[in-house]
Order: structure tokens, then sequence, then C-alpha cells
């Protein structure tokens, strides 16, 4: 049952696509622990699309295709914004003190560790993110 979204790169359309993302969820009937760790990874990637992706001051807009099968929920997030794949962004040193930490880099650590897949390709242009997680 697949099922896309697009929405303008701003800040206050995260909402709208945990809002599409939670009416998916609850039509597929799907497990609300499901839910919450797909909204908290949708919104550490949309924020980082956002903040990070543009350098100009065109209207882009972020697809986001979401699809439940064989048990596993895929969300694939789409934008045209500059080369970036998260998965070679190292992950943060947690042993540290908060105070020696550098900023960066923990909400794509706990994006990766809460999906049972994440996957960057870089296709026509645009970067293609895709995280899997199975429906237990």
């Amino acid at each position: 049952m697949p099922s896309s979204l697009t929405i303008d790169a701003h800040k206050q359309e995260i909402n709208k696509a945990i809002v599409f993302l939670k009416d998916y969820v609850d039509t597929a009937n799907l497990s609300h622990n499901l839910f919450c760790l797909f909204a908290v990874s949708l919104d550490e990637i949309l924020s980082n699309i956002i903040n990070y992706a543009f350098d100009d001051k065109k209207k882009h807009t972020i697809k986001i295709d979401l699809n439940f099968e064989n048990k596993k929920l895929t969300a694939t997030i789409i934008d045209n914004g500059k080369a970036f794949n998260p998965l070679l962004f190292p992950s943060p040193c947690l042993s540290l003190p908060l105070s020696e930490r550098s900023p960066g880099g923990l909400g794509i650590h706990i994006v990766k560790n809460i999906m049972d897949s994440v996957s960057y390709e870089r296709n026509e242009n645009k970067n293609i993110l895709t995280l899997v997680k199975v429906d237990d």
C-alpha cells in the first residue's frame, strides 16, 4: 500500500509529514511503537534536509514515499539538495561528557540505531534516503 507526500522544505511542514505518517500507520493498522520510531527518524531527517541541504533562496520540496509490505514499513525521503550521505557522517563519541563533544551527528546516530536498515543513494542530482523497520 504505497503512499506519497510532497512538502515544501520549511520547518513548519515537518508536522504535515508526521500527520501523513500517522494516518498511514493508522490506516495500515500498524503498531504505535512503529509510528513513534518513524516519527523520530522522519523529524530528524527532514530537519537536517531543511536546515542544511539548500544554499539558495529558491523553493525546494521534499518527497516522502511510504510503503508497507512483508511486515516492513519503508520510508523513502527524496530531496534535490546538496549531495550528503548521512551514513558517512561519523557517530558521536557518547563516552565523552557533553561539554567535550563536537556538536552534530547525534540525530543521525539515533536514526541508524532505531531503524532496521538505512540506505542512501544519489541519483539524478537527488538525495534518496530509505528507512526500513519491521513491525513487530
